[in-house]
């Protein structure tokens, strides 16, 4: 089964919708400032970014809707489940991650998205495995970070 998408509006309304969704968890994320007469603050900078992307979310729809500005890109869905396929994958990984530690999810990730795109090149998981050690190496011994 094929669909259209109409890129320019989906585009615009995930803009809009992730810009909504940011501006309220600012709040939540960045503590409030020590001051209330200080203007530029540590939530100056992620607001601003924040109503830029919802105003250029305005502009992808109104551009879409209005102007009929449009680049229509054509699904092809048995493909795109692959695509949710990994992305399942990506979500057993995160959540394997408190389970059986970063080092030991992050190795089977790696051995399981190459197997799952079948690359048959041995030095692809080779070199895949060493940087999810080098990774874990760099962060728990170089940074002190606990996993």
């Amino acid at each position: 089964m094929r669909i259209n998408i109409k890129t320019n509006l989906c585009a615009g309304i995930l803009c809009i919708a992730a810009a909504v969704v940011i501006w309220f968890l600012i709040p939540m994320q960045i503590g409030a400032p020590a001051s209330d007469n200080i203007t530029v603050n540590a939530r100056l900078f992620p607001q601003i970014f924040t109503v830029l992307i919802g105003v250029f979310g305005i502009i992808l729809v109104a551009g879409s809707l209005v102007f009929h500005k449009e680049v229509y890109k054509e699904l092809y869905l048995p493909q795109e489940a692959r695509v949710l396929g990994y992305y399942g994958m990506v979500a057993l990984f995160v959540a394997a991650i408190p389970v059986i530690g970063f080092l030991a999810a992050s190795i089977l990730f790696v051995i399981l998205s190459l197997v799952y795109f079948k690359s048959r090149n041995k030095w692809h998981y080779i070199c895949a495995v060493l940087a999810a050690v080098i990774i874990y190496l760099a962060f728990s011994k170089g940074l002190g970070v606990r996993f």
